[in-house]
């Protein structure tokens, strides 16, 4: 990335900034997460589109993360790229000193921490409260919420007795999905 920030990628240093970004550049931000890494090659004006925001916010974006302009911040995404790309049997560890089920529990905890720290500050907490919002649909509805919920039946109680759940828009027992 820039000699200010050496091992951070591009991703990391949007995420860290995300909250305290002004809310054109926070939708810049969050575009390229959500598109991470492929949507940051894309030409200035393409991602300006894709964010509904204009080029000069792409390119002030860039500059708050340290770069001289867009240029850079794609050459330094492109190096970070190459670094990913090496070989996987150089990036894997060989070394097993311990039993295979402490060492999985271990990278499976180790996984959902990073993923954790990943979230820019308060990211958890706004999903949690549009989830708790009751004016807010949370699941699938209409003939999707029939074959869901039909499926769902037949792997949880496919073998009771019971009949299984029936809508208008339902017209078998079967789930199709």
């Amino acid at each position: 990335m820039t000699e200010s920030e050496p091992g951070r990628t591009l991703a990391e240093r949007l995420r860290a900034l995300v909250g305290t970004l002004p809310p054109a550049e926070q939708k810049v931000a969050r575009t390229l997460l959500a598109g991470y890494p492929t949507v940051a090659l894309e030409p200035v004006a393409a991602l300006a589109r894709r964010a509904t925001v204009s080029a000069p916010t792409v390119l002030r974006l860039a500059q708050r993360l340290g770069f001289a302009g867009y240029a850079d911040l794609q050459t330094a995404l492109k190096i970070e790229l190459q670094d990913r790309l090496t070989s996987p049997l150089t990036q894997y560890d060989t070394s097993f000193d311990e039993a295979p089920g402490p060492r999985s529990r271990d990278m499976f905890s180790r996984g959902i921490r990073e993923t954790f720290s990943q979230l820019p500050d308060g990211e958890l907490e706004r999903a949690a409260a549009l989830l708790a919002d009751g004016r807010r649909p949370r699941g699938p509805s209409g003939d999707t919420s029939a074959r869901f919920s039909r499926a769902i039946w037949s792997c949880t109680c496919g073998s009771c007795a019971r009949a299984p759940p029936t809508s208008p828009a339902a017209s078998t027992s079967t789930p199709n999905i």
